[in-house]
């Protein structure tokens, strides 16, 4: 699969800003960590993919709905599984 553009800078950070990083029980600051969406393993920010769910190649816009954050390796899985289905789309479209 060819390699998509990178998210822009500007859309991670908001992505960020608009997460709360304190305990919602008392109040306390709390050090950034993610679940991936995909095993809901939990992540570093460092380690952390964006990743849009609609591709831009598809028409997917660079906003705060179409983005989801994953593991490296989930984020290998979510492309391969994506490209298998296009194909997949692709041959039936072909056969009719």
């Amino acid at each position: 699969m060819p390699r998509s553009k990178p998210l822009k800078r500007a859309v991670m950070l908001e992505f960020l800003n608009n997460m709360s990083f304190t305990c919602d029980s008392c109040g306390k600051s709390v050090k950034p960590a993610f679940r991936c969406r995909e095993c809901r393993e939990i992540i570093k920010l460092s380690e952390a993919h964006f990743h849009r769910i609609i591709p831009a190649s598809m028409g997917g816009k660079d906003g705060l709905g179409n983005i989801m954050i994953v593991c490296p390796k989930c984020h290998e899985d979510v492309d391969r599984i994506r490209l298998k289905r296009i194909k997949h789309q692709d041959r039936k479209l072909t056969h009719y």
